[in-house]
């Protein structure tokens, strides 16, 4: 495991090395450092990355762990039917998240205000129930964390001290089978595994449409994607399956998305939402009319004074422009979104280029269906520049933008 600068100068269309923010995980372009497997890292340089390693973690190799628990479930998988194989997929997806818990057992417990207040102020609470005005449920990781007390003026070292002193929490538990180590690999793994799949797809002419952890629609047909890949097209463990061939779909975030195949079934995701309340047709509007609509969520409400747990469908939000994940580029003429690059972030010169996605205008090249390359390092424009570019798509900010081209 390596913590390191990274310095891109590549043109790749999909970033190859996580970064982790805020709003979640993606793939840039650019000047970053982070931390990262010996996996990723030399996927990475042999296909153009600059790195320069600053510290790291050695572990030993060790090959096959799993072999036998994986190779005999995955068996059993495709023998069993029903509830007996949603266990026994569920015992196979679950051992990756297994290695990868905290390895300090969190504490659930009911306490008073006063102990709560200290809670809050000096350690990561997980959830809190309120009981009554004096009494909740809290469950919290039961180490002292820096972050949280400086922010709450608290000194760190002083916390400690009195929490060894007077007792607070007593032996902490920690679970003995976990091993972040294994995890972390596994992930770095599957990852380039996917990378590669997806590079070659690019590199016969293919396009991507949309991807997720293991699974992505591509415009090549089966036949092209087997003579391309034939040890990675098929139904064993590891293998990317045939699904359905698609005649239309419309894609509009993670998880987030209504198809329909070619024998007519109308396929719809829709994160965080109940797929049915949403019909098809307001796909189309999320995509076409840039409309955001309406949907369903399930959620529960627990009451613990009365005892009891509610369960109601509330009606939420989903936002046309929800997608943040790469940069999008839209048609000058359809002024429709028709293609995607990777983010652009630099945090190693501190530059004054600051990827902030409503002030990017991002259109492809006039007349071409396809956007040319584009700058490798975005520059500031003035406002003049930018202002010829109205109606370029719905992202334009004539005040303070960046243009790709």
């Amino acid at each position: 495991m390596l913590k390191l600068l990274q310095k891109n100068a590549n043109d790749l269309y999909i970033g190859l090395l996580p970064v982790r923010t805020k709003d979640g995980i993606f793939f840039p372009n650019g000047k970053f450092e982070g931390t990262w497997t010996s996996v990723e890292l030399q996927y990475a340089k042999k296909l153009g990355y600059q790195i320069k390693v600053t510290k790291g973690f050695q572990f030993n190799k060790e090959l096959d762990i799993f072999d036998e628990y994986v190779d005999e479930l995955s068996e059993k998988k495709d023998k069993l039917k029903g509830s007996q194989r949603q266990v026994v997929k569920s015992l196979l997806n679950n051992l990756l998240g297994r290695f990868a818990l905290n390895f300090v057992k969190p504490i659930t417990k009911t306490v008073h205000k006063t102990e709560l207040d200290k809670i809050l102020a000096t350690k990561e609470v997980k959830t809190f129930k309120i009981i009554n005005d004096d009494n909740f449920i809290v469950t919290f990781i039961p180490v002292v964390n820096k972050d949280i007390c400086e922010s709450h003026g608290l000194d760190y070292y002083k916390v400690i001290l009195n929490e060894r002193k007077n007792n607070i929490v007593g032996k902490i538990d920690v679970f003995q089978d976990t091993s972040i180590i294994i995890s972390a690999f596994t992930t770095a793994y599957a990852r380039v595994h996917m990378h590669q799949i997806k590079l070659d797809i690019l590199a016969n002419g293919g396009k991507i449409y949309y991807s997720d952890t293991d699974s992505m629609v591509t415009n090549l047909s089966l036949d092209q994607l087997k003579e391309i890949m034939p040890d990675r097209i098929g139904n064993k463990l590891g293998q990317l399956k045939f699904e359905h061939t698609v005649n239309e779909a419309f894609f509009i975030s993670n998880k987030t998305y209504a198809l329909k195949t070619k024998d007519g079934k109308e396929i719809k995701k829709t994160k965080g939402a109940v797929k049915d309340s949403i019909p098809y047709s307001h796909f189309q509007d999320l995509y076409l009319h840039s409309k955001s609509i309406k949907a369903n969520k399930t959620s529960s409400t627990i009451n613990y004074s009365k005892g009891s747990v509610t369960i109601e469908t509330k009606e939420i939000d989903i936002n046309w422009d929800s997608y943040t994940k790469r940069a999008k580029y839209y048609d000058p003429k359809t002024k429709l979104w028709t293609d995607t690059r990777p983010l652009y972030i630099d945090n190693l010169t501190k530059s004054i280029v600051v990827y902030v996605p409503k002030n990017i205008i991002k259109y492809t090249s006039y007349p071409t269906e396809e956007p040319k390359v584009i700058i490798k390092e975005p520059t500031m424009i003035s406002k003049n520049t930018c202002s010829q570019y109205k109606g370029y798509g719905p992202y334009a900010d004539y005040e303070n933008c960046l243009l790709l081209r």
